[in-house]
This record gives C-alpha cells, structure tokens and sequence, in this order.
C-alpha cells in the first residue's frame, strides 16, 4: 500500500534525497508536458517497463501553484525533480503517495519522473500510468500567520530563510551565501515558520541553520528543519530524533513546545501538568548516513 498522500516535506528532512530506490543504469526518456490551449490543465499517458525511467518535462514560469497525481499500477510512482536537479527531489512519490500539491518556486524545466522500484524492474514487470498536472489558484497565507523573511550570518556564512507561511501547500527556502556550493533548499513543509537562528555547535567554524515550523493543530507542536554546511561545502539534513527515542522524555507531552540554541547545544522543552517544564539538549554529532542532533541530557524545573 503507498504512504499517505499528504506532503510529508518535513519528514523527509531536505529536498536533497537521491533517488536511490527508483534510480536505475540508463538516463530516463524525457518527454514534454504540455498545459492545454486553458493554460491549466496538462496530461501525460504512457507505460513503463522494467528499469525504465520517463521524464515528463514541464516548463514553469516560477511562483506558481500546482496539483500533481498519477493514476498508475501498485508499482508506479513519481518523482518531481527541480531545475538543475541532478537527482534531487522536492517531491518523491514512493515515501508520499500518489499526490503532489505545492509552489514550483523557480521558472524553469521541472521533471516528472515516472517510474517502478528497482526490484520489479529487475523482474521486468511493467505498468501504464496517466499522469495529471493542474495549476491551482494561490492559497491564503495561515490566519494570523505572515510570511516569514531572515538574513542569518555568522562566520562568512549566510543564510536566507524565508516562507510564504501558507494554510496549504507552504514551501521553505534557504538560500545560502559563502559555501562552495551555494544551492538553494526548496522544501514542503506541513506548518508554518515561526523562526530561524544560526548555530556553531560543533564549534568547527562552519555554521549550521535551525529552522522552526509549527505544525497544524490547536496543540502548537513544533517541527525542526535544521541543515549542516559540511565544514562550508554544501548543505546535508540534520536529523532530530522523536522524544519517544529518549525513555520518558514523552510522558506528558502535549505540544506547546519551543526550539532553541544554546551555545555549543541544541535545547527542545515543552510544558508539563502542574506548572513544570521538561527540556531535552542535544550535541551536534555526524551520523553513519547525515548529521544528527544526539541526545545529551534531560532536566525537569
């Protein structure tokens, strides 16, 4: 069964995810997508055999709105890859579902990349797929939410944070400025941005962006989007763990979390019954596959 359509852009922790999965040897078939002479409605019918990969090229004007979904067999899937992506998605159907709902922030050629998991390419299997591209009209930004804009700096290094902080569809940037790679983040997320700081906690001069997203919901849970520069290369995800990794950092938890740095650490606490606070602090560390916020203590006052 495919995970849920929603777009899980904060789980997925950076648009920056290899294809891994749908990746196969040969360089996929790209094919034009055409909107109809409406300008709003655009669909692409083929089928895909094997290790196939179909790319269905849109052209965009950037800033806009689309709706995305493919009608396909159990083993179909699509990807949306960005312009100047070389295999990095904003979008990747085999964690996210059938259904693709956001801003296409920058003009330029964005590829749909149909596609089946490489064990049942492997066995040849084949499947016909029709895929559906509508342009949406904008989505009122959250009530009492307006978009958020940050310039972040420390140690030569900048970041642009910004987002549109929209009810439905919203999108983060991060624009950064001094690294050897200075590719922007284009990345879904399910909430809105409340704030932004710039950190050194591995104290290796080379800064890394923390990033807060509240989640829908009367609860006001808290969400991280957090990137390292890699000793000032390029930008990889920083993973926080769930409470539930830390035993009893959950019990009692109920939203109304905040998110900050803290010198050389990273601190997450929330409010408990009786007037109490919980607060958990992390150590930057690198992980076997990503950068990760490692549990370093827990208080209670």
């Amino acid at each position: 069964m495919k995970a849920s359509t929603r777009v899980r852009g904060w789980l997925l922790a950076a648009c920056a995810v290899m294809l891994a999965d749908g990746a196969m040897a040969q360089a996929p078939r790209s094919e034009p997508l055409r909107f109809d002479d409406g300008g709003t409605v655009a669909v692409a019918s083929g089928r895909v055999t094997g290790s196939d990969r179909i790319d269905l090229v849109l052209e965009a004007r950037g800033g806009e709105r689309v709706v995305a979904m493919l009608e396909a067999g159990a083993n179909g899937y699509f990807n949306v890859l960005p312009p100047g992506s070389t295999g990095e998605a904003i979008f990747i159907g085999s964690t996210s579902g059938e259904r693709f709902e956001g801003t296409l922030e920058q003009a330029g050629e964005y590829r749909f990349r149909i596609y089946q998991m490489r064990a049942s390419g492997r066995r040849g299997e084949s499947f016909d797929y029709t895929l559906r591209v509508e342009r949406a009209p904008p989505v009122a930004a959250a009530e009492g939410a307006a978009a958020f804009r940050q310039s972040l700096s420390l140690h030569g290094i900048t970041y642009e944070v910004s987002s549109d902080n929209l009810a439905r569809g919203n999108v983060l940037r991060i624009v950064p400025r001094g690294l050897a790679d200075n590719s922007e983040i284009v990345q879904p997320i399910d909430g809105i941005v409340t704030g932004a700081e710039i950190g050194d906690l591995d104290v290796d001069q080379a800064p890394e962006v923390y990033v807060y997203v509240r989640l829908p919901g009367d609860d006001a849970r808290m969400a991280l989007v957090a990137y390292s520069s890699n000793r000032n290369r390029s930008l990889s995800a920083i993973h926080l763990p769930p409470l539930e990794d830390v035993p009893g950092a959950a019990a009692g938890y109920a939203g109304r979390d905040g998110m900050a740095v803290v010198e050389s650490a990273f601190a997450r606490r929330f409010p408990l019954d009786g007037g109490r606070w919980r607060q958990l602090q992390y150590r930057l560390a690198k992980g076997e596959a990503s950068w990760v916020l490692k549990f370093d203590r827990m208080d209670e006052f």
